[in-house]
């Protein structure tokens, strides 16, 4: 997920800056944590641009770090590798095919990187849909589910779990 790829972004952008200045930023606990928002703000113009800058203020010293959409894909292919893993799994566990899905939704911020949708597209075909916005697609699901056991109502459509976690809520 997004945080494990943030990590990826500190992790260069301190190794970078003590290469080039010998300053640990782990060191300066509030620049260290200003560093997640930025990875995280580099992150999303990286779905948008082909490279990007975080900049850090240390003492006297002011660097821009960049950051290429080509290093972020590389970065992030074993994290990529492991969610195919699991979506391979979860298809196969619910007794399916790759042709007989008609329709993927993805879900989560990291769902916008356009290397995980290319990756994705090559596996699963063109059945991803662009149609919800990843941030609340799950939200809308547990709605669904929710209205579906209360009513108890035979719609004619069935939801199934094929997720490696279940949906829980807590009120």
């Amino acid at each position: 997920g997004g945080r494990f790829f943030d990590q990826e972004i500190v992790d260069y952008v301190c190794e970078q800056f003590e290469e080039k200045h010998d300053i640990d930023l782990e060191e300066d606990e509030y620049e260290y944590q200003e560093l997640f928002v930025r990875a995280e703000d580099a992150k999303i113009q990286l779905s948008r641009q082909m490279k990007t800058l975080i900049p850090i203020k240390v003492e006297r010293i002011r660097e821009n770090i960049e950051i290429t959409r080509e290093y972020f894909n590389e970065v992030i292919e074993k994290f990529y590798k492991r969610s195919e893993f699991v979506v391979k799994k979860a298809i196969s566990e619910a007794g399916l095919e790759i042709k007989d899905i008609d329709k993927v939704i993805l879900v989560g911020g990291s769902s916008r990187i356009p290397y995980i949708q290319e990756r994705l597209s090559k596996i699963l075909g063109d059945v991803i849909s662009r149609e919800g916005n990843p941030d609340e697609v799950v939200a809308l699901g547990a709605a669904l589910f929710g209205k579906q056991l209360t009513e108890k109502a035979e719609t004619g459509k069935r939801i199934q779990d094929v997720c490696s976690h279940s949906i829980g809520i807590a009120v």
